[in-house]
């Protein structure tokens, strides 16, 4: 990872300046922030032109790098940049959907393969593409497979939906949520949920406090679009079924959309951080590269190299 700072100004995480009395609250935000951008994972494509040079040069090693499946891609594919990844120092957390599964085998030898590449964590969904034959229906249904416990898989993530999903009922996705988050623990397997991104702070707040309640001490990561130019975003959102978001975007399309180009996600990562710090309700933080690999990795290294105090 490079440290030359005339690549990449850092980036602006901190609190304004406050009165002494709060001084120490600014400063535990800022630290959180910092804490943030330093331990986030990214979303990456194999479609990546230079996927592992791109984030050598602006990654620490160990960050987790989650490896999206695109519609038409084979697993051979996530293999083969899964490895590319471990061997450069990072830890790949393979997409693994459902949908693209057809029955036991298949999905033994996916997880099998990608635990002999070194591979031992995975997002685990149901996926939007159309069913291949015999395909399992859910990320349940391919959890309770057994297929990540018999390769050795060591973490599994789940999806959350702080929007809610435009296929989905609540109830459905609370249920299988609770199961999945069984099915983990019954395993020793340790289980982390990553949101779907959202420019919504509101709705991301009100779903972390259900998050607290329903499901306490469970590890979240929320999900955050990268930098990125605003048809790009628009049209994630639209794809994705983000409907606040969209919603936002439309009623404060040229503010938002410029504020999200060119700074990113750090409006969003400052809410998260003053949440952690006024409720100790502590999330990691996952960028979706939708502006491109090279793009979002350089964000994160500007990010941490921000100041955690508020001077």
């Amino acid at each position: 990872m490079t440290s030359n700072s005339t690549l990449c100004s850092p980036v602006n995480l901190r609190v304004a300046s406050a009165p002494a009395a709060a001084a120490a609250s600014e400063a535990a935000i800022n630290a959180a922030g910092l804490r943030m951008a330093r331990t986030a994972s990214i979303e990456v494509s194999v479609k990546s032109a230079h996927l592992v040079s791109d984030c050598a040069r602006w990654l620490a090693p160990g960050t987790e790098i989650f490896i999206s499946m695109l519609p038409g891609q084979a697993y051979d594919q996530t293999i083969t940049a899964a490895a590319a990844l471990k061997g450069a120092g990072f830890e790949p957390v393979a997409h693994v959907t459902a949908r693209g599964i057809n029955g036991q085998a298949m999905a033994h030898d996916v997880f099998a393969r990608l635990a002999a590449a070194g591979v031992t964590r995975a997002l685990v969904l149901g996926g939007d593409r159309v069913p291949v034959p015999g395909a399992y229906d859910s990320a349940l249904a391919l959890l309770e497979s057994g297929a990540p416990a018999r390769a050795g898989f060591r973490r599994i993530y789940v999806s959350g939906y702080p929007e809610g999903h435009p296929m989905i009922a609540d109830a459905v996705l609370s249920e299988h949520l609770t199961r999945k988050l069984a099915w983990c623990h019954a395993h020793d397997i340790g289980a982390a949920v990553v949101t779907q991104f959202s420019f919504d702070e509101a709705c991301v707040g009100a779903w972390l406090d259900r998050m607290a309640v329903q499901f306490p001490g469970t590890r979240v990561v929320a999900g955050v679009a990268g930098p990125a130019g605003a048809a790009t975003l628009l049209r994630y959102a639209a794809v994705c079924g983000v409907r606040a978001s969209m919603s936002l975007l439309t009623r404060h399309s040229g503010k938002l959309m410029r504020a999200l180009a060119e700074t990113g996600p750090e409006a969003l990562v400052r809410s998260l951080a003053r949440r952690e710090v006024a409720r100790g309700q502590a999330a990691g933080l996952h960028l979706f590269s939708f502006g491109g690999t090279e793009r979002t990795a350089r964000w994160c290294h500007a990010a941490a190299q921000t100041r955690a105090d508020p001077r």
